[in-house]
């Protein structure tokens, strides 16, 4: 009872708030939570009360790519105990709106305790009569998606915090589809979870020994690889192309893709091996939307004379990627793409190689998210392509639109500005493989006439004008931090600036009513998709010049965008056009610098 009273004296100090505090003394004095009774006696000892109001102030949440966060005791925290809850709330779901019988598949990748997370999933998962599907070794995300819908299973649980620090870990929950949980079946599940009283587990082996739990061999990692080759789009591989998994998952898929399609391919050797530390990433971020992750990849590249340089996340659904450029664009001769230049590079790649053998296929579509690039929508326009866009952030809202399309519509491209895409509908959830493989042939096509990836992106900005999008993050840690962030959204709803910088707000769209809004406030249309917490503000009647505002839904902080449009003059030099460039770049800062000091 000592620690109950000192929990309380705390909170009548103003020290922890009362949600915080009733969910801290259960954890202190009840049996089921006896694991984690040291380390929360420690933390009440040293008194390290605002730390214990951050891991208990809220129940962590599905958000846009499950539940992910810091590992350690706590509601907030990613533990043995929130893991085991997840896969009890999904047991109950399973059994209210699926068909128990047909199974989970349970894939984890390198981090800290996903094996042991994994186990777990699949322990309560057999105490409430559903089998599991699961690997001996750390497989991708993407190869998840796959292996739910090649043995035809009710869900699959992935134990990844995707490129997120090594502190952290989480779980991302797919449905039948392949696809990560959308409304209904997430807030279904997190509903169930909230309720769980008591977890039902059963030993591992034991669970193995009475056919609860299946032990998966290469057969479906060979089908996968089988599968991705299937998309290729050119037989091109005179390129040199210098990878890195970043210490994650990636040679289970992008290695194994590249090796088998006979690409001169060179590793970073240190990287390859998996280290849950990441600790010899810079910063220990394995991310490959930041370009010091991609420090080591490109230096290999230079050293070995390559011609394109490639990096996954940790659980290898995402790619970075980099390409030699003149010195006056980058000093260091290599260039760092962002995630809007990758897709668009992809998109033009699959449809001029398609062009080359036979006509596009029939009612082709490609699918994107609000904050990706308009270049897209340029280039399907160039090639009478439909565009289903606008859709929210995360790869499940591409999976769902996959979903809806007419019968007689062939998915082309699936991409969102975050490093993700996809092609095969075998996989409903980005991939980095098939889009390493991709830019691989790109490579080997441009080498082969003479020309390199940069000369084929200078060519889409004289095609289409110059994009420039620009993606910033601003964090917002502990429970002030979240504070804050909706603090600042609900400015931006509630009192729309009329001007960003020295452009003057056109409409706003709001899509967590999903309305259409003059800058004035009168409402002229609305968006017949998913709410979300997103701000969008749009200067012309185009859309093309526009800032976006939008929380993350997986980590403490809220994303900033910016896209402007040029169009560019036939007969622009290449320095010419870098100036333009820049401004542009100089603008979209001014921009979001606006947008992020309004609170």
């Amino acid at each position: 009872m000592m620690w109950k009273k000192a929990v309380l004296d705390a909170m009548e100090r103003g020290l922890i708030g009362r949600e915080s505090a009733d969910r801290l003394v259960v954890w202190l004095t009840e049996p089921d939570f006896a694991d984690f009774h040291s380390e929360l006696q420690t933390l009440v000892e040293a008194g390290e009360w605002a730390d214990l109001d951050d891991r208990f102030y809220r129940i962590i949440e599905f958000g846009t790519g499950g539940r992910r966060g810091p590992r350690g005791a706590g509601t907030n925290r990613i533990n043995r105990r929130t893991i085991a809850e997840s896969a009890q709330g999904l047991a109950d779901y399973i059994h209210e709106h699926g068909r128990p019988i047909r199974g989970v598949a349970v894939t984890f990748d390198t981090r800290h305790g996903s094996r042991a997370f994994a186990r777990t999933i699949c322990e309560v998962l057999a105490a409430n009569g559903i089998p599991s599907f699961t690997y001996s070794s750390p497989r991708s995300t993407p190869q998840l998606s796959f292996t739910i819908r090649h043995l035809n299973a009710q869900a699959g649980c992935m134990i990844s915090a995707s490129h997120n620090p090594p502190s952290d870990n989480g779980i991302k929950v797919s449905w039948e589809d392949g696809g990560q949980v959308i409304s209904p079946h997430d807030k279904g599940i997190i509903d169930n979870v909230t309720k769980v009283k008591h977890i039902r587990r059963m030993e591992f082996d034991q669970a193995i020994k009475d056919g609860w739990i299946r032990l998966l061999g290469d057969e479906i990692d060979t089908a996968y690889i089988d599968a991705l080759e299937t998309l290729s789009v050119s037989s091109n591989r005179l390129a040199r192309i210098a990878y890195s998994p970043l210490h994650g998952v990636g040679a289970t898929n992008v290695v194994a893709l590249l090796d088998r399609l006979h690409f001169d391919l060179v590793t970073v050797d240190e990287q390859m091996i998996p280290d849950p530390e990441f600790s010899t990433v810079k910063n220990r971020l394995p991310n490959p939307e930041l370009p010091a992750a991609m420090e080591t990849v490109t230096t290999l590249a230079q050293q070995t004379g390559a011609d394109l340089a490639l990096a996954s996340d940790p659980d290898a659904d995402r790619i970075g990627a980099s390409i030699p450029c003149p010195d006056w664009r980058d000093p260091s001769g290599w260039l760092f793409l962002n995630g809007n230049q990758i897709g668009a590079l992809i998109l033009d790649h699959v449809i001029r190689c398609i062009r080359q053998h036979h006509d596009l296929p029939p009612r082709p579509v490609v699918i994107k998210t609000i904050v990706t690039t308009d270049l897209l929508n340029a280039i399907c326009d160039a090639n009478g392509i439909r565009v289903v866009d606008n859709l929210l952030v995360g790869f499940k809202y591409i999976a769902e639109a996959t979903a809806a399309l007419d019968p007689e519509e062939t998915v082309l491209f699936q991409t969102e500005e975050s490093h993700g895409y996809n092609r095969g509908l075998f996989v409903r959830d980005k991939d980095a493989a098939p889009a390493a493989m991709h830019l691989a042939e790109l490579a080997s096509e441009m080498k082969s006439i003479g020309r390199s990836v940069f000369d084929r992106l200078m060519d889409l900005t004289r095609e289409h004008g110059l994009f420039m999008e620009l993606t910033r993050s601003v964090y917002y840690h502990g429970k002030a931090g979240m504070e804050t962030m909706d603090r600042i959204m609900s400015a931006l709803r509630g009192h729309p600036p009329a001007s960003i910088g020295t452009r003057s707000v056109n409409r706003v769209i709001d899509r967590k009513s999903n309305e259409i809004k003059t800058s004035s406030g009168a409402v002229v249309g609305r968006i017949e998709q998913h709410t979300g917490n997103v701000m969008q503000f749009l200067f012309d009647e185009t859309g093309r010049n526009r800032v976006t505002a939008r929380p993350s839904g997986t980590e403490p902080k809220i994303k900033f965008y910016a896209q402007l449009w040029e169009p560019v003059p036939h007969h622009i030099s290449d320095r010419d056009l870098e100036f333009m460039r820049r401004k542009l770049m100089d603008e979209a800062n001014a921009l979001i610098d606006d947008l992020s000091a309004q609170e």
